[in-house]
Protein backbone atom coordinates (compact mmCIF):
# COMPACT_ATOMS: atom_id res chain seq x y z
CA UNK A 1 0.00 0.00 0.00
CA UNK A 2 1.12 3.54 -0.75
CA UNK A 3 0.32 6.03 2.00
CA UNK A 4 -1.06 9.40 0.89
CA UNK A 5 -2.26 12.16 3.17
CA UNK A 6 -5.68 13.58 2.34
CA UNK A 7 -5.88 17.27 3.17
CA UNK A 8 -9.25 17.36 4.88
CA UNK A 9 -10.83 17.03 8.29
CA UNK A 10 -14.30 16.91 6.72
CA UNK A 11 -15.71 13.48 7.61
CA UNK A 12 -18.02 13.46 4.56
CA UNK A 13 -15.16 14.16 2.16
CA UNK A 14 -12.90 11.62 3.86
CA UNK A 15 -15.61 8.95 3.55
CA UNK A 16 -16.12 9.76 -0.14
CA UNK A 17 -12.42 9.67 -0.98
CA UNK A 18 -11.97 6.41 0.93
CA UNK A 19 -14.72 4.92 -1.24
CA UNK A 20 -13.02 6.14 -4.43
CA UNK A 21 -9.75 4.45 -3.51
CA UNK A 22 -11.00 1.31 -1.74
CA UNK A 23 -9.86 -1.05 -4.52
CA UNK A 24 -6.56 0.73 -5.19
CA UNK A 25 -3.08 0.39 -3.64
CA UNK A 26 -3.58 3.76 -1.92
CA UNK A 27 -4.06 4.15 1.81
CA UNK A 28 -5.55 7.56 2.61
CA UNK A 29 -4.56 9.03 5.96
CA UNK A 30 -6.25 12.10 7.44
CA UNK A 31 -4.38 15.14 8.78
CA UNK A 32 -5.85 15.29 12.26
CA UNK A 33 -2.51 16.28 13.80
CA UNK A 34 -2.42 19.56 11.84
CA UNK A 35 -4.13 22.66 13.22
CA UNK A 36 -7.06 24.04 11.23
CA UNK A 37 -4.99 27.08 10.23
CA UNK A 38 -2.26 25.04 8.49
CA UNK A 39 -3.16 26.89 5.28
CA UNK A 40 -5.27 29.91 4.31
CA UNK A 41 -7.57 29.21 1.37
CA UNK A 42 -7.29 32.56 -0.37
CA UNK A 43 -6.77 31.37 -3.95
CA UNK A 44 -8.68 32.96 -6.81
CA UNK A 45 -10.08 29.62 -7.95
CA UNK A 46 -10.50 25.97 -6.95
CA UNK A 47 -7.22 24.99 -8.59
CA UNK A 48 -5.17 27.53 -6.64
CA UNK A 49 -6.70 26.48 -3.31
CA UNK A 50 -6.24 22.76 -3.99
CA UNK A 51 -2.58 23.27 -4.91
CA UNK A 52 -1.99 25.43 -1.86
CA UNK A 53 -3.49 22.81 0.50
CA UNK A 54 -1.74 19.81 -1.06
CA UNK A 55 1.65 21.52 -1.08
CA UNK A 56 1.26 22.73 2.52
CA UNK A 57 0.43 19.22 3.80
CA UNK A 58 3.21 17.61 1.78
CA UNK A 59 5.73 20.19 3.02
CA UNK A 60 4.63 20.04 6.68
CA UNK A 61 4.45 16.23 6.90
CA UNK A 62 7.07 15.28 4.31
CA UNK A 63 4.67 12.89 2.57
CA UNK A 64 2.65 12.74 -0.66
CA UNK A 65 -0.63 14.62 -0.25
CA UNK A 66 -3.94 14.93 -2.04
CA UNK A 67 -6.17 17.97 -1.60
CA UNK A 68 -9.36 18.97 -3.28
CA UNK A 69 -11.08 22.29 -3.42
CA UNK A 70 -14.61 22.10 -4.63
CA UNK A 71 -17.86 23.95 -4.51
CA UNK A 72 -21.17 24.85 -6.04
CA UNK A 73 -21.24 27.23 -9.01
CA UNK A 74 -24.68 28.64 -9.87
CA UNK A 75 -24.93 30.13 -13.36
CA UNK A 76 -27.61 32.73 -12.56
CA UNK A 77 -25.46 33.96 -9.65
CA UNK A 78 -22.33 34.36 -11.82
CA UNK A 79 -20.98 31.04 -10.48
CA UNK A 80 -21.40 32.09 -6.84
CA UNK A 81 -20.82 30.77 -4.19
CA UNK A 82 -17.94 29.06 -6.03
CA UNK A 83 -14.70 29.15 -4.02
CA UNK A 84 -16.72 30.62 -1.14
CA UNK A 85 -19.02 27.57 -0.93
CA UNK A 86 -17.77 26.47 2.50
CA UNK A 87 -17.66 30.05 3.80
CA UNK A 88 -20.98 31.19 2.32
CA UNK A 89 -23.14 32.65 5.13
CA UNK A 90 -20.34 31.88 7.59
CA UNK A 91 -17.98 28.92 7.95
CA UNK A 92 -19.85 27.47 10.93
CA UNK A 93 -23.34 28.03 9.53
CA UNK A 94 -25.27 24.78 9.14
CA UNK A 95 -25.80 23.69 5.54
CA UNK A 96 -29.56 23.51 6.04
CA UNK A 97 -29.45 27.30 6.51
CA UNK A 98 -27.08 27.78 3.56
CA UNK A 99 -29.32 25.67 1.34
CA UNK A 100 -32.38 27.64 2.43
CA UNK A 101 -30.65 30.94 1.61
CA UNK A 102 -29.71 29.70 -1.86
CA UNK A 103 -33.24 28.44 -2.56
CA UNK A 104 -34.65 31.83 -1.51
CA UNK A 105 -32.14 33.66 -3.72
CA UNK A 106 -33.04 31.40 -6.66
CA UNK A 107 -36.83 31.60 -6.13
CA UNK A 108 -37.51 33.85 -9.14
CA UNK A 109 -34.58 32.79 -11.33
CA UNK A 110 -35.51 31.11 -14.62
CA UNK A 111 -32.01 29.73 -15.14
CA UNK A 112 -31.45 27.15 -12.41
CA UNK A 113 -28.34 25.54 -13.94
CA UNK A 114 -25.50 24.78 -11.56
CA UNK A 115 -22.38 22.67 -11.38
CA UNK A 116 -20.33 21.12 -8.65
CA UNK A 117 -16.70 21.83 -9.55
CA UNK A 118 -13.66 19.99 -8.18
CA UNK A 119 -9.92 20.55 -8.46
CA UNK A 120 -7.85 17.70 -7.01
CA UNK A 121 -4.15 18.40 -6.46
CA UNK A 122 -1.43 15.83 -5.79
CA UNK A 123 1.80 17.09 -4.23
CA UNK A 124 5.01 15.20 -3.44
CA UNK A 125 8.21 16.51 -1.87
CA UNK A 126 10.58 17.65 -4.60
CA UNK A 127 8.12 16.97 -7.44
CA UNK A 128 5.82 19.23 -9.46
CA UNK A 129 2.20 19.29 -8.27
CA UNK A 130 -0.37 17.67 -10.59
CA UNK A 131 -4.00 18.88 -10.77
CA UNK A 132 -7.11 17.05 -12.00
CA UNK A 133 -10.30 19.05 -12.59
CA UNK A 134 -13.92 18.06 -13.20
CA UNK A 135 -17.48 19.38 -13.24
CA UNK A 136 -20.81 17.73 -12.39
CA UNK A 137 -23.78 19.41 -14.05
CA UNK A 138 -27.16 19.79 -12.41
CA UNK A 139 -29.81 22.32 -11.39
CA UNK A 140 -30.86 23.94 -8.13
CA UNK A 141 -34.02 22.27 -6.84
CA UNK A 142 -36.90 24.25 -5.37
CA UNK A 143 -36.91 22.18 -2.17
CA UNK A 144 -34.31 20.03 -0.38
CA UNK A 145 -34.45 16.39 -1.45
CA UNK A 146 -32.86 13.41 0.30
CA UNK A 147 -30.72 12.89 3.36
CA UNK A 148 -27.58 11.23 2.00
CA UNK A 149 -24.41 13.13 1.20
CA UNK A 150 -23.55 16.46 2.78
CA UNK A 151 -23.22 20.16 2.01
CA UNK A 152 -25.35 21.37 -0.89
CA UNK A 153 -26.31 17.84 -2.00
CA UNK A 154 -30.03 18.16 -1.04
CA UNK A 155 -30.54 21.12 -3.42
CA UNK A 156 -28.31 19.86 -6.25
CA UNK A 157 -30.65 17.98 -8.60
CA UNK A 158 -29.26 15.82 -11.43
CA UNK A 159 -31.84 15.53 -14.23
CA UNK A 160 -30.13 12.49 -15.78
CA UNK A 161 -30.52 10.62 -12.48
CA UNK A 162 -33.98 12.06 -11.71
CA UNK A 163 -32.87 12.75 -8.14
CA UNK A 164 -30.73 15.04 -6.04
CA UNK A 165 -27.17 14.28 -5.01
CA UNK A 166 -28.54 13.63 -1.50
CA UNK A 167 -30.88 10.95 -2.85
CA UNK A 168 -28.13 9.02 -4.60
CA UNK A 169 -26.58 6.00 -2.92
CA UNK A 170 -22.95 6.45 -1.89
CA UNK A 171 -22.06 3.76 -4.43
CA UNK A 172 -23.69 5.68 -7.30
CA UNK A 173 -22.37 9.05 -6.18
CA UNK A 174 -18.86 7.60 -5.96
CA UNK A 175 -19.04 6.88 -9.69
CA UNK A 176 -20.50 10.11 -11.10
CA UNK A 177 -19.81 13.05 -8.77
CA UNK A 178 -17.33 15.86 -9.44
CA UNK A 179 -14.93 14.40 -6.86
CA UNK A 180 -15.38 10.89 -8.28
CA UNK A 181 -14.49 12.09 -11.78
CA UNK A 182 -11.38 13.92 -10.53
CA UNK A 183 -10.37 10.91 -8.41
CA UNK A 184 -10.79 8.58 -11.40
CA UNK A 185 -8.51 10.83 -13.48
CA UNK A 186 -5.96 10.86 -10.67
CA UNK A 187 -6.06 7.06 -10.28
CA UNK A 188 -5.62 6.54 -14.01
CA UNK A 189 -2.57 8.85 -13.95
CA UNK A 190 -1.27 7.25 -10.72
CA UNK A 191 -1.41 3.75 -12.17
CA UNK A 192 0.63 4.88 -15.16
CA UNK A 193 3.37 6.46 -13.04
CA UNK A 194 6.30 5.02 -11.14
CA UNK A 195 6.19 6.90 -7.86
Amino acid sequence: MIRIRIATKNIGKLKEFSTFFQDSPIELVAIHELHDDYVIEDGVDFRANAVKKAEAVSRLLGEPALADDSGLCIRALHNYPGVYSARFAGHKTDYSIKNDLIMKTMKYKADRRAAYVCALAFARPGQPTIVFESEWEGIISETPLGSNGFGYDPIFYIPAEKMSAAELSLERKSKISHRAQAAQSFLQWFQEQAL
